[in-house]
């Protein structure tokens, strides 16, 4: 499954669905999660964070918007 983590975009929501190691969990799993730039930045979780746990990093919302399942707060 392909899984998208957008950035919220509420003001002043600083909240992400998935931390990093639910997205290693994902992977692991075997499903792909594409992960907005930025997505955790506000929680205190880096973009490189992200992609050691196996979360595709990608800049255009609407990429993660076509994911089959898309999480977010």
């Amino acid at each position: 499954m392909l899984i998208g983590l957008p950035t919220e975009t509420k003001d002043r929501e600083r909240r992400v669905a998935l931390d990093p190691n639910a997205v290693a969990a994902a992977t692991r799993a075997g499903h792909r999660v594409l992960v907005q730039v930025g997505a955790g930045q506000g929680a205190g979780f880096a973009d490189a964070e992200y992609r050691k746990a196996g979360g595709e990093l990608v800049a255009d919302a609407a990429d993660v918007w076509s994911a089959d399942l898309v999480v977010k707060v």
